[in-house]
């Protein structure tokens, strides 16, 4: 089996991996066909965040999203700039923080990668699917301009592994939709 899900069964607030069928042409599946080349097997892990102060002089909080959600770590101002945009979305279901940590091998090299946040929404608004974003579920990335350029191809790479592991597609967020167009993005 190339694409393993473990679950953590008695952990309060488990990740939701969708079950997707091999063969079904949304980046999901379990045969070694379906992995693209280069590509050894995909372990994906639920994940609950530690809590507790930042590490290497990470700002670390927790955000109220709205009012019946409860609050979503973050870890730096540019995470936390974009929790309230995300919840002032109507269509909102659930966000959550580092959700699952994908463990892979390509060309030979092991990952790791844990996407930042989750997000749930009832549909997808028109700025967001600008963005890139197709399905209602979908996993954000957020990176400031400067360091995107440096890590996009390792980017790349782990994004194709965490599409073929979990079936949902991730979508970057810069400073850019953030802070200077917000606008753009995310209001409905």
């Amino acid at each position: 089996m190339l694409i393993q899900h473990v679950e953590q069964v008695t952990a309060p607030h488990v990740f939701p991996i969708p079950a997707v069928p091999a063969g079904s042409g949304d980046g999901g599946g379990c045969g070694r066909n379906d992995l693209p080349p280069g590509f050894g097997p995909i372990l994906v892990v639920p994940r609950q965040r530690k809590l507790g102060l930042g590490y290497g002089g990470k700002i670390m909080g927790f955000h109220p999203v709205r009012p019946g959600h409860g609050s979503v770590p973050y870890e730096s101002p540019l995470e936390r700039d974009l929790l309230p945009l995300l919840g002032g979305m109507h269509c909102l279901i659930k966000i959550r923080a580092q959700p699952v940590t994908i463990h892979f091998y390509y060309r030979g090299q092991r990952f790791r990668y844990t996407p930042d946040f989750w997000v749930w929404l009832a549909a997808v608004p028109p700025g967001l699917a600008a963005l890139g974003v197709s399905n209602t579920r979908f996993f954000v990335e957020v990176k400031p301009t400067g360091r995107l350029e440096a890590c996009q191809q390792d980017l790349d790479i782990k994004f194709m592994a965490l599409r073929f592991g979990t079936g949902l597609s991730t979508t970057i967020c810069t400073e850019v939709e953030i802070r200077n167009r917000p606008g753009e993005y995310f209001y409905e």
